[in-house]
């Protein structure tokens, strides 16, 4: 009973939070920025993430927002109490690209790998000026040997198709990546070192007839925990390996598509699939999640915590499982809203990002949003959202983010 009341009261906080006017951000009033000619205002917010202050010495809400278009890729970190660009990251040739709470990493069709560390870019006194496509801090090749003889053209299975990076147990940092050959490597960031190199033969092996397998399987999604690869493939299955051995410690096999997200809290694992289902692995074999006629369309998002899984579906509809039981929690779906784009929650709140460019509120007991949120211009869509205990904040593909600061008349 306490716990309810206290919610209610967090509750009525958040409402008085954001009835408040927010801050908008805008790339184009960034002085420093006024004569890049590649800077494009329409994927500037696309994909924010708020970063965890744990590994720098700067206690101010930090986010790094972009993505890649065309392959090129512009990326953006910001602080967002001073409403600052503190550093600018740019490359060519993109191909894929992930964000943790220390670092940036793009993977490139050459088959390199650029990683940019914040707080190496914070550590060159940012308060004043701002670092315009600051260069990378670190980089990785799949073709070391590249230098040598730099007039061997790169492979085209060279190409990096997925990156994940994160911190192994915040000792340092981890790297994995696939390439068109359907391969997995996962690399020592700060010693530039490979740490483990799986094959395709070990990942993509199967039990059907040679004239029903796929001529070049790929790896379609990757997760990273601690010592842990989990690698997802085009035609279905999930592949765990131990990073220290490089052994193959579970061989699953259940969607009829691509794996398309693959997550876990605790000593289970759940899975996406394009064909629109969610599975839960508590051994070898999977249990299909049973959603609501309410959802329709593939997974678009998926989210989780350690009690909660919620998947947002391409055309209407979220759905929400408990991790524990795997029942069915209760269904979001509203006819206005249409398909999920993005979502994040929290035990009092889910917040949604439409693929029509609505973003609305909803909570646990009410099937229909209880708020919806105004873009800065009648123009402008909603792109994605992301949020802490501070900061809400909306990306827009008019290169503006519009911030709900709750400290915001404090300051």
């Amino acid at each position: 009973m306490r716990e309810y009341v206290h919610d209610l009261k967090l509750m009525t906080a958040e409402n008085e939070w954001f009835d408040k006017p927010p801050r908008i951000l805008n790339l184009d009033s960034v002085p420093e920025l006024k004569n890049e000619v590649h800077k494009n205002p329409r994927t500037a917010f696309e994909n924010p993430k708020l970063l965890n202050n744990r590994f720098s010495r700067s206690q101010e809400a930090r986010l790094v927002s972009g993505d890649i278009d065309q392959e090129r890729a512009s990326f953006y970190l910001w602080s967002l109490e001073k409403q600052h660009l503190r550093a600018s990251m740019t490359q060519t040739n993109a191909s894929c690209y992930d964000v943790c709470d220390e670092a940036l990493a793009v993977g490139c069709t050459d088959g390199a790998v650029k990683i940019w560390s914040f707080s190496s870019l914070e550590s060159r006194n940012l308060d004043t000026t701002s670092l315009v496509n600051a260069s990378p801090t670190t980089s990785i090749s799949h073709r070391s040997s590249l230098g040598m003889v730099p007039f061997i053209r790169t492979r085209a299975k060279d190409k990096v198709v997925n990156v994940k990076i994160d911190h192994n147990d915040g000792s340092f940092l981890h790297l994995a990546t696939s390439t068109e050959k359907g391969e997995a490597n996962v690399w020592d960031v700060t010693k530039g070192e490979i740490v483990v190199s799986i094959p395709s033969s070990k990942i993509h092996k199967s039990m059907l007839p040679r004239s029903q397998r796929e001529t070049s399987p790929q790896i379609t999604s990757l997760m990273l925990l601690r010592n842990t690869l989990v690698c997802g493939t085009s035609c279905g299955l999930i592949r765990v390996f131990d990073v220290r051995s490089s052994r193959l410690t579970h061989r699953l096999a259940g969607h009829p598509g691509a794996v398309v997200n693959a997550d876990t809290k605790g000593r289970v694992l759940w899975s996406a699939g394009n064909e629109g289902t969610v599975r839960w692995w508590g051994g070898k074999s999977a249990k299909i999640l049973s959603k609501s006629a309410l959802c329709e369309g593939g997974i678009s998002a998926l989210e989780m915590d350690e009690t909660v899984v919620v998947a947002g579906y391409s055309e209407q509809g979220m759905e929400a499982w408990d991790v524990r039981t795997q029942q069915s929690l209760c269904t979001f779906s509203n006819h206005e809203h249409g398909g999920v784009k993005a979502l994040q929650f929290d035990n009092r709140k889910l917040v949604s990002v439409s693929s029509t460019g609505k973003a609305a509120l909803w909570r646990w007991y009410e099937p229909n949003p209880v708020r919806w949120f105004e873009p800065p211009t009648a123009s402008a869509r909603f792109t994605s959202t992301k949020f802490n205990d501070r900061h809400l904040v909306f990306g827009t593909d008019c290169g503006e983010l519009v911030d709900y600061d709750r400290l915001a008349t404090v300051l």
